[in-house]
């Protein structure tokens, strides 16, 4: 019988407190956070506000898998694990293997649409065009 051992690589540690990635809710010092909304002062089970991560900011709830912080700190861990290093030398080696980040088309367009809901395509077309033109 021939099995494969591969290393056991967990997910991100979560604070369900503040949503911030590395530690838990016993040993949060941050304020409480709600993990669907990314405001302050209650808990997921009360908020009926849009969808937004505390971490990185998107339109997504703040304990996705599909969010550019988790996979990030994945990314992090991965590395942590399999070249047996400490975190901050596995954050600093992937921080400087990942591209600074900038703002994508597609990201605009969602945080536009969402904010200003324009009447037609050609209109969010425009608009869009004029940011991208504005931050470059």
């Amino acid at each position: 019988m021939c099995l494969s051992v591969r290393p056991y690589i967990p997910n991100p540690l979560c604070c369900f407190k503040c949503q911030h990635f590395g530690h838990s809710k016993t040993s949060c010092r941050g304020t409480l956070t709600c993990a669907r909304c990314a405001e302050m002062g209650h808990d997921s089970s009360q908020s009926t506000a849009v969808e937004k991560c505390v971490n990185c900011k998107d339109i997504h709830t703040s304990f996705s898998r599909n969010g550019s912080a988790w996979k990030l700190e994945k990314e992090i861990i991965t590395t942590k694990i399999k070249k047996q290093i400490s975190y901050p030398e596995a954050r600093k080696l992937v921080k400087t293997q990942t591209p600074a980040s900038a703002t994508s088309y597609s990201s605009i367009v969602k945080t536009h649409v969402q904010l200003y809901a324009p009447i037609t395509i050609l209109e969010t077309f425009c608009t869009v065009i004029l940011n991208l033109i504005q931050l470059t």
